[in-house]
């Protein structure tokens, strides 16, 4: 999902501040049950695992933190 549907930019991500991530985290997780609807958590975590097979703790924590979302 990070990479195919390109809802976050890693970039911009590794320059905001702890709130500004939980306001796009917020805004993902919202698109991301609009756009998969229950399959939002498996998808998150497909996001997620490829960030960490990619090696960047940055994108990591970011999905890790959207998944949280999801599971509450």
């Amino acid at each position: 999902m990070s990479r195919d549907i390109k809802l976050h930019d890693a970039v911009r991500a590794e320059s905001r501040s702890p709130s500004g991530l939980r306001l796009e985290a917020s805004r993902l997780t919202a698109e991301a049950i609009q756009m998969f609807k229950g399959e939002a958590p498996t998808a998150v975590a497909y996001c997620d695992l490829d960030a960490w097979l990619e090696g960047n703790d940055s994108e990591v924590r970011f999905w890790s933190q959207v998944l949280n979302q999801l599971k509450t």
